[in-house]
Order: C-alpha cells, then sequence, then structure tokens
C-alpha cells in the first residue's frame, strides 16, 4: 500500500486527492463543481479496493475542515469507519494507532458542523522575467556548496522560454504554474561584465567538445535551457536589459532541462564545472 504512516493523509493516494481537491477550491472552483470532479476521478478509480475508505476519509477530513461537509460523504466516512473496511491492511501496533486516527475523525463528523472558511491557495509559481531579458545572477549558492570555487562568482542568463503548467490535472485552464527558462551565456566572473565583454558572449552549448561522445535522448548536442524554479534561495538576480526579443540561434537545437534542474545540479557534473573554470579563467 502507498502508506507511510497511520495518519489520514501520509497515504500517497490520500495526499494525489487532498492536492486536487484543495486546489479546486483554492482557485475558485464552486464546492458542487470541485466534490464532482473529485469524486468522479478517484472514486470511479478506486471503488470496490482498498483506497475506497481512504477516498471517502480524505473528502470527509477536508470539507469537516472548511465547514461544507455534505451528507453523503459524511455518511459514506462512518460507514467505512464502523465496517472495519479500512482496518484489514493494518496490523500490530499500526492498526491501534489507526484504530485512533479513524476514531477522532468520526468525532471530528459527528461534532456540529465547523464555521465555513476559504481554502488557501497553495503557493504557485510565477515567473519574475519576461522573454527576452538579460539576467545576472550572483551564486551565493546552497550552504552545502559554499566552499566551492564558483561561490560568490556571476553567470548570465537570456531568458528564452516560459513554460506553462496546470495546477490542476482535473481542471486544465484553472490556472498555471509558469517557470522561467534561462539560455546559459558561456561567461562566468567576479563582477557584472562590461559592455565589451557583453558584445562578445556566446550562449554555452552542449557540444562535441564539452560531451564527447556521449550522445543520447538526456545528452544532447545544442543549447539546454535551464530552469529559474527552485533557485532564488540560492542565487540574488539583476536585471540587466530587458529587450523582449527573441535571442537564440535559429539553427540550433534547443531543449529544456528538467524543472529541479538548476544551475548547481550542472556544476556537479565534472565537466561542467571545470569548462567554466576555464572560461572563468580565461575572462579573468
Amino acid at each position: 500500500m502507498g502508506a507511510w504512516g497511520t495518519a489520514i493523509f501520509s497515504d500517497d493516494y490520500a495526499l494525489d486527492i487532498k492536492n486536487e481537491y484543495q486546489t479546486l477550491l483554492a482557485f475558485g472552483t464552486s464546492e458542487e463543481e470541485a466534490y464532482s470532479l473529485a469524486k468522479n476521478h478517484f472514486y470511479n478509480e478506486c471503488k470496490g479496493t482498498d483506497d475506497e475508505p481512504v477516498f471517502w476519509f480524505s473528502i470527509a477530513s477536508i470539507q469537516q475542515k472548511y465547514g461544507i461537509l455534505l451528507p453523503e460523504v459524511k455518511e459514506n466516512a462512518i460507514k467505512c469507519i464502523d465496517n472495519g473496511s479500512d482496518l484489514e491492511r493494518w496490523d500490530g501496533s499500526e492498526l491501534k494507532k489507526r484504530n485512533l486516527v479513524l476514531s477522532k475523525l468520526k468525532e471530528q463528523l459527528l461534532a456540529p458542523p465547523m464555521p465555513k472558511k476559504k481554502v488557501p491557495k497553495p503557493y504557485f509559481q510565477k515567473p519574475r522575467w519576461k522573454l527576452g531579458d538579460l539576467v545576472l545572477s550572483r551564486l551565493v549558492c546552497p550552504e552545502n556548496k559554499r566552499k566551492r570555487w564558483y561561490y560568490n562568482k556571476y553567470i548570465l542568463y537570456r531568458i528564452t522560454h516560459i513554460k506553462k503548467e496546470s495546477v490542476s490535472f482535473l481542471k486544465p485552464d484553472l490556472a498555471y504554474n509558469e517557470y522561467a527558462y534561462g539560455a546559459l551565456y558561456d561567461w562566468i566572473g567576479d563582477e557584472a561584465p562590461n559592455s565589451l565583454i557583453l558584445n562578445d558572449l556566446s550562449f554555452f552549448k552542449w557540444d562535441k567538445d564539452f560531451l564527447g561522445d556521449i550522445m543520447s535522448d538526456y545528452f544532447s548536442y545544442g543549447i539546454h535551457l535551464i530552469s529559474m524554479y527552485w533557485i532564488p534561495k540560492n542565487e540574488k538576480y539583476t536585471l540587466l536589459e530587458r529587450s523582449g526579443e527573441e535571442s537564440l540561434p535559429p539553427n540550433d537545437e534547443v531543449y529544456l532541462r528538467g524543472t529541479g534542474e538548476n544551475i548547481f545540479w550542472l556544476f556537479c557534473r565534472p565537466n561542467f564545472s571545470e569548462h567554466f573554470m576555464k572560461t572563468y579563467e580565461h575572462y579573468k
């Protein structure tokens, strides 16, 4: 089973339900539509399986918390508690703990309704930059990398792509996370580059000199755009130029790295770090 604890939401499926259902409510979907969407997807998916009680417990817990508990949800959640169907998955001390969790949930469901309150919006990503922006970044680094040679150095990005991902798979047009991607210039220094250096710079490319003969769908020749998500704690940005113009070479292959593969992930690769160390010495 996908549970790592006895709490209602210490379960992969329960968390999937919670994240999707609460997101629908938080971004303005009506209570009726949000419940209908969640039920049509998750309940129809888990009906008759070990996860059916998980669905009712998850929805009931959320509705009770925000003062929107529906009679159908309350009835089915209490039914699953009373018939013990969920407890068949547990044994030993975990069984006792789960039983206490469900007893507490039943007590909450039978108590007077909570006052209705708004579901808070989860954090979602909006880009700080526009296409074409030239952004200077100082690598203040995660704490565990502050002894590396590139600590406090400056690098340059040109924002060339904004990736949009829906916050909800059940209602794709609800709202979007937007991730800025930058093409990295082949430059690193101790201070912002002057105009002479800027006019002479080109983008860093994953080419044969860099990759050698290592070729795959993951390691391909061309310009690899780097996610600027997860970076604000580790990089201090300065906008150098706002142009709004496309600036990628038209004949180069361009690839999006994963949203977790920020600049520090790349510096962990010896060939990447060695290349930029040589670049640093060149411009020093």
